[in-house]
């Protein structure tokens, strides 16, 4: 119950700044993870090695040969400096990948709303014989067919999860739509992986979690340029090299 009541809260909560908290706290373990699991001494002397060998680099533009060993030099240090940060990267691979799926599943698509006409776009092989279920609170207003491809224009009556089956040549194909005040995890195409049926995709809009002077960007675009700005942030106030 009380896990259930969580999830709500947070699938209740402005994507924005939803997105922005995660942001912040992925980069504040990864930040803590990769200072308990790195010779800090040692990344802070392959760090300053490093820039003393671009300024080196820069400043025989004019000698060829000895740049291009300035240049082999600093990418061995560089070397060096991955290989001792692949630990802490690997104790928090697994937790962000969890992350990434679960955020991807729940803030990619905005739910359906009632009353509101939606399309759900059927490929297979022939359109003719194609038929969707007559469901309790799903209200069908056009059936289009052309070309295999089968275009239902529905609407739902009330928020909730609705079930219903694509029909075609004996098979059924279930269908789950979603109309939800919150973030729900949403499927907007299924593939049923057989010669009848190809896909069956539903118009769900995509969310837009930034938008920055027309700039348009979802949650993983959103994420990467706040998670960005908090990691060096955070190195810099934690002083992590």
């Amino acid at each position: 119950m009380v896990i259930e009541n969580a999830s709500n809260l947070i699938l209740s909560m402005n994507p924005l700044i939803f997105v922005s908290i995660m942001s912040l706290i992925v980069a504040l373990l990864t930040t803590i993870v990769y200072k308990k699991f790195t010779n800090q001494i040692l990344m802070k002397e392959l760090k300053d090695e490093l820039k003393e060998l671009q300024k080196t680099a820069k400043e025989l533009k004019e000698k060829p040969e000895e740049a291009m060993k300035a240049q082999k030099k600093m990418m061995e240090v560089n070397m060096k400096y991955m290989m001792h940060s692949m630990r802490a990267t690997l104790v928090t691979f697994l937790p962000i990948i969890l992350i990434f799926g679960w955020m991807n599943a729940h803030y990619s698509f905005i739910p359906l709303t009632p009353n509101t006409p939606f399309t759900i776009t059927i490929e297979g092989i022939s359109s003719e014989n194609i038929t969707m279920m007559q469901s309790t609170g799903i209200i069908i207003e056009k059936t289009i067919k052309e070309n295999g491809i089968t275009k239902i224009i529905a609407k739902l009556e009330n928020y909730g999860n609705y079930y219903t089956t694509i029909n075609t040549g004996g098979k059924t194909y279930p269908l789950t739509l979603t109309a939800s005040k919150k973030q729900e995890s949403i499927t907007p195409i299924t593939k049923p992986g057989d010669a009848v049926i190809k896909a069956i995709t539903v118009s769900y809009e995509k969310l837009i979690v930034l938008n920055a002077f027309g700039w348009k960007i979802g949650w993983l675009g959103t994420y990467i340029i706040e998670s960005i700005i908090f990691s060096m942030l955070l190195r810099k106030w934690m002083n992590v090299y």
